[in-house]
């Protein structure tokens, strides 16, 4: 019953801060949206182009995954920074001023815990798969945790102790997130921007909303592990 009484409250939270999250971010939510999803096609053209001649388009590929780091990193930032404005009862602030004030700090913490995950994945995947989800709050600590902005904690530490008997959903969660990944690779595919535009951008809008969100669901779950972890201490 509590278990079920606390996912209630979870989509409850998510929902109510997902419509102001879209109204006071449209026109940023616009603009990445039609911008990854024209460079992805666009990469993707180029990579099939090659796969004609029988060869490699590594720019391409390189490409991609930048255009997904960049999405990526913006919803980092715009996510955290939306929701705790619409909590604080705070007007929209400047999504510019709070990427500049914690990119320098979330990538020096991303590159951390990808190194350790990709350390533990040299003892065989499953290890990585398990620290991967112990660092998957890592963001959000850097742009949120005020401690960790005054330099008194450390973000893979706090972030494994929140994910801490969490880890099938964040798993699950998890799941869903790269299946949706994966969906959208596929639907590139099916659909090339240039011949079916309007299939194109229809799916791939649909697929983003949903993403967006899953990680403002996820973040509504680190906000709920922070209040269990103080309440215990």
């Amino acid at each position: 019953m509590k278990t079920s009484a606390t996912l209630r409250q979870l989509f409850h939270e998510t929902n109510i801060a997902f419509q102001p999250l879209l109204k006071n971010s449209l026109g940023l939510i616009a603009l990445l949206f039609l911008g990854c999803e024209a460079m992805q096609h666009y990469f993707a053209l180029l990579i099939r182009l090659a796969q004609d001649t029988q060869s490699q388009n590594l720019p391409a590929i390189l490409g991609q995954m930048v255009v997904s780091l960049t999405e990526f990193v913006a919803l980092t930032m715009l996510i955290p920074l939306r929701v705790m404005e619409f909590d604080n009862k705070a007007p929209a602030g400047s999504f510019w001023a709070f990427t500049q004030k914690h990119l320098a700090a979330l990538t020096l913490e991303s590159l951390r815990s990808l190194a350790i995950t990709l350390l533990w994945t040299l003892l065989f995947i499953i290890p990585g798969i398990f620290k991967y989800i112990r660092y998957l709050f890592v963001p959000y600590v850097v742009v949120a945790d005020p401690v960790y902005q005054e330099g008194q904690r450390d973000a893979l530490e706090y972030s494994d102790q929140l994910a801490k008997g969490i880890g099938l959903p964040l798993f699950v969660l998890l799941v869903i997130l790269f299946g949706l990944e994966a969906l959208h690779g596929s639907l590139i595919e099916s659909f090339p921007l240039m011949e079916n535009p309007i299939p194109a951008l229809a799916s791939g809008f649909v697929l983003f909303l949903v993403s967006l969100y899953a990680n403002v669901l996820l973040f509504r779950i680190y906000q709920l592990r922070v209040k269990s972890l103080v309440a215990r201490s």
